[in-house]
């Protein structure tokens, strides 16, 4: 069970996720699918490119400046007040909050001390002290472990060998366990999915990711989970079934 399972209850939540910038991204990837149903996909400047009316992003990033100031996050909280347009929750993703200006912390706290239920908060750091206290006295802190981005590459890359997954899904299926083996085998297409995503072109990514995805429905079956591991790992790789 998700960590992040609690999001979707009928409650208002503001997040901070304090960490390295990708221990952020690997929480936002989950947060994001939690909420969605649907996987995060980023994009060089490591920004959501996923398109949804019920989600809202911002960073400095977006704007070409050094900070943001209190018009943009004014701009930005203007969609909180409506409904969801399709989901039960909305999602409103603030990155490097201590970008933020101390005027426009300032205007974020006020939001974040009567938003709606229905609404998400999730912003992400580098270092919460630079965040004023009345903001991080309104979230629900995530210190994040602070993995270094090599050590990171370094795992992930082992899952795009060919011989190390033929090695990993033969481990899986072995297992007597048969809820570890499925929750081992839905762990092993969550990091295929994180690979395409890093890795493939935009066309490639979606293909792909949508039969990733199928595959993953197909684990909670109870099929043949070698052979749906397998489907998906030549997939991955792009190789021919």
């Amino acid at each position: 069970m998700s960590k992040w399972n609690f999001l979707k209850l009928n409650l208002s939540a503001t997040v901070l996720l304090n960490g390295t910038e990708i221990s952020q991204k690997e929480e936002v990837y989950t947060i994001f699918e939690e909420i969605f149903d649907i996987p995060a996909i980023f994009d060089k400047d490591g920004l959501i490119q996923n398109e949804h009316p019920d989600f809202f992003q911002i960073s400095k990033s977006m704007y070409g400046k050094n900070n943001i100031p209190v018009d943009t996050i004014r701009y930005f909280l203007k969609n909180e007040i409506y409904r969801p347009f399709s989901n039960r929750k909305k999602l409103f993703l603030i990155w490097n909050s201590e970008d933020l200006e101390v005027e426009a912390q300032n205007t974020l706290l006020k939001t974040l001390e009567e938003h709606k239920s229905s609404n998400i908060f999730v912003l992400t750091t580098k270092n919460k002290s630079e965040l004023l206290p009345t903001i991080i006295s309104r979230c629900q802190v995530f210190d994040l472990v602070h993995t270094s981005n090599n050590a990171v590459h370094s795992k992930l890359e082992s899952y795009t060998d060919k011989n190390f997954l033929q090695k990993e899904i033969n481990r899986i299926t072995k297992i007597s366990n048969s809820t570890k083996k499925w929750e081992e085998g839905g762990n092993l297409l969550d990091i295929l999915i994180a690979n395409v995503k890093n890795d493939a072109t935009s066309d490639e990514k979606y293909q792909k990711i949508e039969f990733l995805l199928f595959c993953k429905q197909c684990v909670s079956s109870y099929v043949n989970l070698k052979l749906v591991l397998w489907n998906a790992m030549n997939v991955a790789l792009q190789e021919q079934l």
